[in-house]
């Protein structure tokens, strides 16, 4: 492969060069018209909503797996972990490499451990990954450690407290101790494992949630009803944390008492259902859907952004998502996985995204954004905040 076409994969990954080419056009006008302007009218009409950040699609041929992945997680150098249906893939920002577990089943959970250990959960199997004197990861299995009445399955979520960690099956919350003892600290059918700022985060089959402190599991406090299975817990600012659950939407929690969080996207959401969120590092709300890709909420509860088929996401059904240390969003996909690159400056504009008509001018005049394209000229208003169906409306090509 000539210098050419690795810088071009690299900063445009597997997009075809005509269409790179036809949004660096639109790229090029921001620079030259746009940004001027939000220097000339400071942030009062700075439309931080519009337009889509890049998006990189790895499908199942590049990475060399199964098609789905459902954990993320990453060490200090920024290498990226998915537990995948092959095994465990590695990404080190240029190449894939795949390792099996020692049953050579589906891994269901990771956890990466600072010092190097990779925690994986899979069917009927856990342990850790390590690397050896040469950098090259090896599987330890902990199952000799696991008492003998004690079948696991798949093993869904992992979380790393201290020194010990918690694994979570359908039947079982295990604690291992980080050296040679695991036990049960529940037993019981479960629904979900997670962690806030403070505790760590159970979910019984009754949909009542509990809270491990000083050895035992206690009933959250405040308690309230959470009528629905909990797919994340995130840390907001202050003292609140959000639950997002499967089809029931998103609840908060403060040391005062917790209800649902209702939003203008309720519905949408209970709809989409969420199967996964994380906090972005300007504290959005990315929640990944089983029906939609992803949807970005502020704290506000405001529609902030889409990402789906129809503007460049490989998939819609997503998996995990997770927030790596440059701030860029990944999502294990139910086929693939992609990284959105929201610590980007940038942004795309496409009118009617399905014609993918190349873009020729740019103009803000009176409050509206003028995009001369090459199937005619897009107009819309020029504001601080665009609601979904406008944005969305763009995207079909109904801004003319």
């Amino acid at each position: 492969m000539n210098t050419e076409n690795q810088i071009f994969i690299k900063i445009f990954g597997t997009q075809s060069k005509k269409k790179v080419y036809h949004v660096a056009i639109l790229v090029i006008y921001c620079l030259l018209f746009l940004i001027p302007h939000f220097i000339s009218s400071q942030t009062e009409y700075h439309p931080f909503n519009l337009g889509s950040k890049s998006i990189f699609n790895f499908p199942k041929t590049e990475y060399q797996g199964a098609t789905q992945s459902w954990d993320i997680s990453e060490d200090e150098r920024g290498y990226l972990y998915f537990a995948n249906n092959d095994g465990l893939l590695e990404f080190d920002g240029q190449s894939w490499s795949v390792y099996k577990v020692a049953n050579q089943t589906i891994v269901r959970s990771i956890a990466y451990q600072s010092g190097g250990r990779i925690y994986a959960g899979a069917q009927n199997e856990l342990g850790y990954f390590e690397p050896d004197a040469s950098g090259c990861l090896k599987y330890q299995s902990l199952l000799a450690f696991l008492p003998k009445d004690l079948p696991i399955e798949d093993v869904w979520d992992i979380v790393i407290q201290g020194k010990e960690v918690f694994f979570r099956t359908n039947r079982y919350v295990l604690v291992y101790d980080g050296d040679k003892q695991i036990k049960a600290v529940y037993k019981g059918a479960t629904l979900f494992l997670g962690t806030t700022s403070k505790h760590l985060i159970l979910q019984k089959s009754d949909f009542s949630l509990w809270q491990w402190a000083k050895g035992a599991w206690q009933p959250l406090s405040p308690s309230f009803e959470l009528p629905g299975l909990v797919t994340s817990v995130l840390q907001m600012e202050g003292d609140t944390t959000l639950f997002t659950t499967l089809k029931n939407g998103i609840y908060y929690h403060t040391p005062t008492g917790g209800a649902r969080w209702e939003t203008p996207y309720t519905e949408t959401l209970q709809q989409k259902r969420i199967y996964h969120a994380s906090l972005t590092r300007d504290h959005k709300l990315a929640l990944g859907t089983s029906l939609d890709g992803v949807i970005l909420l502020d704290a506000r509860g405001r529609w902030h952004h889409s990402y789906h088929k129809q503007n460049g996401l490989i998939h819609n059904n997503v998996l995990c998502t997770y927030i790596d240390k440059q701030g860029n969003l990944w999502v294990a996909l139910d086929n693939g996985i992609a990284a959105i690159q929201l610590s980007s400056p940038f942004s795309t504009i496409i009118p009617n995204k399905e014609l993918g008509s190349t873009g020729y001018a740019m103009a803000i005049h009176q409050n509206k954004l003028y995009l001369g394209q090459s199937d005619g000229l897009y107009t819309l208003p020029w504001k601080d905040h665009y609601q979904m169906q406008e944005v969305e409306k763009i995207y079909q090509g109904g801004a003319k």
